[in-house]
Order: structure tokens, then C-alpha cells, then sequence
């Protein structure tokens, strides 16, 4: 069984289900849900009960990665099929069919006002400017690091300076 530890001020709740597969992700909206993600694909904790979030054929799979962005709109990163934004109603694609440029998602971060989004297999860094709905050319992404830098991005996060660090791997 996989589990959870809720910790509130000095006391904690272990909380567990049982999955295949192990977590990668979680996240919390400001709805009180708490989302999780990994092999078995995405649930959900509505505080009384988890659930498979079968909504979307792409939740079914692998998720690599979860953010709960600013804006209250949930984010997921999958091995296989993109990244789909939550914004409380509807599932919203982005995917190669999009214009990513591939389907693999490592990380996902608000950072600088944006959603960036780590691509796996070395391409490159990206950074959601929301200012297309997904129909164009990148629908609405902006290229924010050279995929071709000879490393593998992992992670970003950002100072509060404002600079953006990235976690990579060097080949």
C-alpha cells in the first residue's frame, strides 16, 4: 500500500490506499484537494476519499509530474502523452499534437508569472505564456532554454531574486 502523511501543525495522519505503481507526484489545489500521480496514473483525496481521475484518456497512464499553478488551474505531466491543464471544469491538452515538442514532461513550475514545463528526452525548457488558445505553433508556449545546451533539465525553481535554477544532468 502507498501512503501519505498529512501534517498539521505538531499532528500528523498517515493516509494510504492501495496502487500499483509508485507516486511521483502531488499536489494540492485551493478547492482542498489533493492530487497524486505515478504509474497507476492520477488520483484525487476530496478529504473523505481517494479516486481514480479517469476523466481524460492521458490520466490513465504514467504521471511524471503535478503543480497547482497560482491561477488555481492544476497541471499534469505525463510520460506519454504531454501535459493537461485542470481549470476546474475541463481537461485541456498539450501535446505534441499541440506543438510540444514531445510528450514527455519532467517537471512543471510557476515561475517569473509563467507555467514552465521540463520536456523530457533533452528538449529543452519551455514556458506557457497563455496568451494562445492550443491551436497555433506552439500554442502558446515559448522556447525559454536551448534544448540543445548538452544537458538533461530535470528541475526549475526560482529565487527570490527572481533567477531561474535548473537541476541538470550533463551527459
Amino acid at each position: 500500500s502507498l501512503g501519505f502523511t498529512r501534517a498539521l501543525g505538531r499532528s500528523s495522519r498517515a493516509m494510504h490506499w492501495t496502487a500499483s505503481g509508485e507516486i511521483q507526484a502531488i499536489a494540492c489545489t485551493p478547492d482542498g484537494m489533493v492530487w497524486v500521480g505515478g504509474k497507476g496514473g492520477l488520483r484525487v483525496f476530496d478529504g473523505k476519499a481517494w479516486r481514480p481521475v479517469a476523466d481524460h484518456e492521458a490520466l490513465a497512464g504514467a504521471v511524471t509530474a503535478l503543480h497547482a499553478a497560482p491561477d488555481s488551474n492544476l497541471w499534469v505531466g505525463t510520460r506519454d502523452e504531454g501535459a493537461l491543464r485542470w481549470d476546474g471544469k475541463t481537461w485541456i491538452s498539450h501535446s505534441l499534437r499541440q506543438g510540444l515538442p514531445t510528450n514527455g514532461v519532467l517537471s512543471l513550475a510557476t515561475l517569473g508569472g509563467g507555467v514552465w514545463l521540463v520536456a523530457g528526452h533533452r528538449q529543452g525548457v519551455l514556458r506557457w505564456d497563455g496568451s494562445h488558445l492550443p491551436a497555433a505553433t506552439l500554442a502558446g508556449w515559448v522556447e525559454a532554454m536551448d534544448p540543445g545546451l548538452g544537458a538533461d533539465v530535470e528541475s526549475v525553481s526560482e529565487d527570490r531574486e527572481g533567477a531561474i535554477w535548473l537541476n541538470a544532468v550533463s551527459s
